[in-house]
């Protein structure tokens, strides 16, 4: 039977959302006719061959990005009697990223309703096509699909035409090396009407307020920033909506944020091909991982979350003790690897930012290292190993770290800045 808080429930959304709301759930009481039956021809052709139907979350740029490339790569290793139908969600976080997963993966309006019901009719757990989100609480690599050898999704030609004659009007020349700095502010999620609408049919006073201990302020990687410029590399700072500009005139840093024709198109291509990706962890840094870049993740937190399964080199926020102003160990972040920003705050934690010096000494270290010019000695090596070892002491390690790439590590810079950081 219904119940009373359900209805009520359906009744509010309707409110919310207008005519848009009711039209689905119309839509939805329809599909009863037609998407039911399909359900069960599908279960019986089961013998002959195994349809699988499943969905890419595609509101959240991040999400969208590694759910894709995660499946991408785990279709092409599908048998000939596997079929795996998609759809995909109405809120679209990049419209070029779409365009790439369509032309890539079998996508159909359709789907959505077949999967479904198919999902309600107890007894199809072998048709739905789950995704890394499902599989973790959140879009992580578990199984370290990404780190196979295949080529994810590629440009047309003409499109990578198109992006290096756009990079071309600012100066950038074929050959040229460039990097994507990526600065999280909380512009994106609080301006993001599609988002914000979305979780405000569920609950009115919704807010991305408790994000915002990671964001960080874009002045403070300038130095960094001017650092790969003057050594040749091209800069580009990222972001769809960012709170300021860049104060720097170097002719090697373009401040893409605010450029009157940046595009969807040109979010995409630069992190898929850029020389490395430098960012505090927020979303469409995501592509650098499903394309196999070289990162750098400054004032990355919580780092109990770190990217494990990619060739990620990390270095996070201070997190401090009120009562003795001592730094957390790594046992302790572990222990204290919180997503909300009040929680720091009721267990006596400060979260304190990485200083401009050391963001541009880390960058030092990662831009060295990727140029081959720097040669770890076996204290460094040790040290690495022990972060792994100390980070199976978290609560849900397997599944949020099912798989560890080799290349993924803290910051050398971090450890020798905070030596007992380890113990």
């Amino acid at each position: 039977m219904v119940s009373f808080s359900y209805l009520s429930s359906q009744i509010q959304q309707v409110k919310i959302g207008s005519w848009s709301i009711f039209l689905r759930k119309i839509n939805k009481f329809l599909s009863i006719f037609w998407a039911i039956p399909c359900v069960f021809v599908m279960r019986m052709m089961n013998n002959f061959i195994l349809i699988r139907l499943g969905t890419i979350r595609s509101d959240r740029i991040g999400h969208f990005c590694i759910d894709a490339g995660i499946h991408f790569i785990n279709n092409k290793e599908n048998h000939e009697d596997v079929i795996n139908w998609y759809w995909l969600p109405k809120k679209i976080s990049n419209k070029f990223w779409k365009k790439m997963v369509c032309r890539n993966f079998s996508i159909h309006n359709w789907t959505y309703y077949v999967d479904y019901w198919n999902k309600t009719i107890p007894g199809g757990m072998d048709h739905i096509r789950h995704s890394s989100h499902f599989d973790t609480g959140g879009s992580r690599d578990i199984f370290g699909v990404l780190s196979k050898g295949y080529q994810n999704m590629s440009f047309l030609d003409n499109e990578d035409n198109k992006a290096r004659n756009w990079l071309k009007k600012y100066g950038w020349q074929d050959g040229c090396k460039f990097v994507c700095f990526l600065v999280r502010d909380s512009s994106y999620l609080n301006n993001d009407s599609n988002i914000n609408f979305d979780l405000k049919v569920y609950n009115n006073n919704f807010s991305f307020d408790y994000h915002n201990y990671r964001n960080t302020d874009i002045n403070t990687y300038i130095d960094a920033m001017e650092w790969l410029a003057d050594n040749g590399v091209w800069v580009f700072r990222m972001g769809k909506i960012m709170a300021k500009n860049i104060e720097s005139d170097n002719p090697r840093i373009v401040d893409y944020s605010f450029l009157p024709d940046k595009s969807d198109f040109m979010d995409i291509w630069l992190f898929a091909n850029c020389t490395a990706c430098i960012s505090t962890g927020t979303g469409l840094d995501m592509l650098g991982v499903v394309y196999n870049r070289p990162m750098l993740f400054l004032n990355y937190i919580p780092l109990s979350y770190f990217i494990s399964f990619s060739g990620v080199t990390h270095s996070p926020k201070y997190l401090v003790w009120n009562k003795n102003k001592e730094l957390l160990t790594w046992s302790e972040y572990c222990k204290h690897g919180y997503l909300f920003g009040d929680e720091y705050d009721k267990h006596g934690i400060k979260v304190i930012d990485l200083s401009s010096d050391e963001i541009l000494m880390t960058v030092k270290e990662f831009w060295t290292r990727l140029a081959g010019d720097r040669v770890e000695d076996i204290n460094s090596k040790k040290d690495q190993e022990k972060f792994i070892e100390i980070s199976k002491q978290m609560n849900d390690y397997k599944k949020i770290h099912g798989f560890i790439h080799k290349d993924t590590r803290i910051s050398t810079t971090f450890l020798k800045n905070n030596p007992k950081w380890l113990q």
